[in-house]
């Protein structure tokens, strides 16, 4: 009887981690997406802006800062297993500064704040995710 329930007990766990895995992994997918598509957008906006001429010089600097610290970013999301949380961080939260900055200016920079938003708050569930993960074992 002790070996029915250990064995029922590994299985309950091993699913378990199977499902906290599939919420990480979906979480994970998500801040990639975000931060690899604002990376590509800012590096995109950066060539323009500097190949077209822009009225300041700081415009086209600025989007290709952003859009490296994105691929950074991304880079830190899809490779690393616990990424350095300060590397995401830093480019959201000058694209939320930013946004609001436009916003109060009288442009709408709707998109990245919310998406910025979106990565701040998937930050915190994935680093639950990574704690429930340690705290199962992996027999």
């Amino acid at each position: 009887m002790d070996f029915e329930t250990n064995r029922r007990a590994s299985i309950a766990r091993r699913n378990q981690r199977r499902a906290i895995e599939s919420r990480d992994y979906k979480a994970m997918m998500v801040m990639f997406g975000i931060l690899g598509y604002s990376a590509a957008a800012n590096f995109i906006v950066g060539v323009i802006r500097m190949v077209g001429g822009s009225q300041t010089v700081i415009e086209p600097i600025l989007g290709l800062v952003l859009g490296a610290l994105y691929a950074v970013a991304t880079f830190e999301v899809w490779f690393k297993q616990y990424p350095k949380w300060w590397l995401i961080v830093l480019p959201a939260v000058l694209s939320i500064v930013l946004a609001v900055a436009s916003f109060i200016a009288g442009a709408m920079a709707i998109a990245p704040l919310l998406l910025n938003v979106i990565v701040l708050v998937l930050i915190p569930l994935r680093v639950k995710h990574r704690n429930a993960l340690s705290a199962i074992p992996k027999s």
